[in-house]
């Protein structure tokens, strides 16, 4: 699969998943991203090209996982484009999400 078509495929997913994670799982994969993430990194760190992909990979999984959250808050998952922004993945692990069903699905 290209590069164009990966992208493509998640903006896919992200749009038409109704799957919603709360606070304390968002919690529990951000860790668990960030540890793995680093690991790797220093792993790689001699080969750009891996390291370049760990990142990417790295984006892509904090895009998915705030998607995710959003939705946890009745807010669209658009929103989880700003997962990119450092800082944004963190400050989702602090609002609540909506008591409920919402239009994203049951309460996880």
């Amino acid at each position: 699969m290209r590069g164009k078509e990966v992208i493509f495929k998640l903006i896919f997913q992200i749009k038409e998943s109704k799957m919603r994670i709360g606070r304390k799982q968002y919690i529990l994969y951000y860790i668990a991203l960030v540890i793995a993430s680093t690991l790797l990194q220093l792993l790689f760190a001699r080969a750009p090209g891996m390291l370049a992909i760990v990142i990417l990979i790295g984006v892509v999984i904090s895009v998915v996982l705030a998607a995710a959250r959003f939705r946890d808050m009745d807010i669209s998952p658009w929103f989880a484009l700003l997962a990119i922004i450092p800082f944004v993945s963190f400050g989702l692990m602090f609002p609540k999400g909506t008591e409920g069903a919402n239009r994203y699905g049951p309460q996880p």
